[in-house]
């Protein structure tokens, strides 16, 4: 039986155009993940401590997932800036950090453009096929793309934006052995 499954994953990602590890093609951002634990009208406590500010009201419940990716984009004169985009509730709201620590971590910006049948392998905007671990196939097979998602650096945790979830993910062994580097 496991031999099948095996072999009907392998078909699936044989089905996925080629692969190619461009990692210039996903867009290079920090993120913050944690959770809300207090909104007052335009101000959003996080789990961590620190403290956000939302350019308009938003509905929030505290203990809510919240991932918070910044971006760094060049402004007047070529000077660069960070902007910071909270992605809560299927909401994707522009928040500005007022005060309290983070610590960020790096990760890339991308949208899910295909997912086989029972969400065993997706694919991304730039082509990479990821397998999805086996605990999170029925969650991936859920999602409907296209979708905004964010990967985490390591390529092994890869949220959905729009549903605020995170999935446990891989790049296929078959391309690990090809490309024999996993730090494009």
């Amino acid at each position: 039986m496991r031999a099948v499954k095996l072999y009907a994953t392998a078909l699936a990602l044989s089905l996925f155009s080629t692969v190619a590890l461009a990692a210039d093609e996903l867009r290079t951002v920090q993120y913050l993940s944690d959770t809300v634990t207090g909104l007052d009208a335009k101000y959003l406590r996080l789990q961590g401590g620190s403290e956000w500010m939302l350019s308009f009201t938003s509905m929030a419940i505290a203990g809510a997932p919240i991932i918070i990716v910044i971006e760094t984009e060049e402004r007047d004169g070529g000077r660069p800036s960070r902007v910071a985009t909270a992605y809560l509730a299927g909401a994707r709201l522009p928040v500005r950090h007022i005060s309290g620590r983070y610590v960020p971590k790096e990760g890339f910006l991308t949208d899910v453009e295909e997912a086989n049948v029972d969400g065993a392998v997706l694919r991304l905007a730039d082509g990479t096929s990821m397998a999805v671990q086996e605990n999170d196939r029925k969650t991936a097979g859920n999602w409907r793309p296209p979708y905004p998602a964010l990967l985490s650096a390591d390529k092994e945790k890869l949220w959905n934006l729009k549903r605020g979830k995170g999935i446990a993910v891989a790049l296929p062994s078959w391309l690990r052995d090809r490309t024999g580097n996993l730090d494009n």
